[in-house]
């Protein structure tokens, strides 16, 4: 799991013209029915694809955190984007 500080420095505002942002979007994954099938290999498997997505499109994987049924995902990217 990553940690981070979420104080909002003013190193950590994206400054795209015109505008001052600073968006983080949560982003929550769960079972059909809440079945407990995130193993954790499923688990690895799935932030490893988080992780290439977040380098190709240039966005920050934030936070993760998860239980059996549920994966929990901070993300960090520009308005610009969508999810």
């Amino acid at each position: 799991m990553r940690e981070r500080n979420f104080g909002g420095s003013r190193n950590e505002f994206e400054r795209p013209r015109g505008s001052v942002t600073f968006l983080r979007y949560h982003v929550v994954f769960t079972t059909k029915y809440r079945r407990k099938a995130i193993t954790a290999r499923v688990l690895t498997t799935t932030l490893t694809s988080f992780e290439e997505t977040c380098a190709t499109k240039g966005w920050t994987l934030e936070e993760t955190n998860s239980e059996a049924d549920h994966v929990h995902i901070l993300l960090g990217f520009p308005p610009r984007d969508t999810l």
